[in-house]
């Protein structure tokens, strides 16, 4: 069922990103089978999930004991606590708690190299940094 879906895809976003708030994910397909609501939900291929929205897998077993994949196209809302820079910090800098402060953004909106609170313990930056990065 869809709902076994968003279960398993939430376990997925929350494996990736522990501090994650999810308020909402929908699933999109353009038809679903005939017998769809005889399908016995197995599990989700794997995938990346590191996005708001994109593809997944998930895989069925029918009545008649086939397995089958089904594709849907999901939409996640969601914030994520990760780190903003409070100045401009150099490379080679070690970063201190005055360094940076916790906010909550947009799943969206977040960099891939975003840092989070779990990442804090002997930060050096590796690259400049601006302020309010």
């Amino acid at each position: 069922s869809l709902e076994e879906i968003k279960t398993a895809l939430t376990k997925e976003f929350r494996n990736n990103f522990p501090k994650i708030i999810i308020s909402q994910i929908d699933l999109k397909i353009t038809s679903l089978p005939k017998d769809f609501d005889q399908y016995e939900f197995l599990r989700i291929a794997n995938g990346r999930f590191n996005q708001a929205q994109g593809f997944l897998r998930a895989e069925f077993k029918t009545p008649q004991n086939i397995q089958k994949n089904v594709f849907f196209r999901y939409f996640i809302q969601a914030n994520l606590e990760v780190l903003k820079s409070e100045r401009a910090i150099k490379r080679g800098d070690k970063l201190g708690a005055f360094d940076y402060k916790s906010v909550l953004i947009d799943f969206d909106k977040v960099p891939l190299n975003a840092l989070t609170l779990d990442d804090v313990d002997n930060l050096v930056a590796k690259s400049n940094i601006n302020k309010n990065a």
